[in-house]
């Protein structure tokens, strides 16, 4: 029983996401998308915060996969 709970933990542990990498290949889609909601946005929202709350929210979706 131990073994398989060793090998279900280092299965998770592969599982892990690289926050960094995620932001690097997706933030050019992020930024467009924050682009097209900006469009619809209140003028006193900055494109910038827009940005950020996007890449926070991958991050956080990626991790409750």
């Amino acid at each position: 029983m131990l073994k398989t709970e060793s090998r279900a933990l280092q299965a998770y542990g592969a599982m892990q996401i690289d926050e960094r990498k995620l932001i690097e290949e997706n933030q050019s889609l992020v930024t467009k998308i924050a682009w097209q909601v900006k469009s619809f946005a209140p003028d006193q929202m900055e494109i910038e915060d827009l940005i950020q709350v996007g890449l926070v929210a991958m991050v956080e979706a990626a991790k409750n996969m």
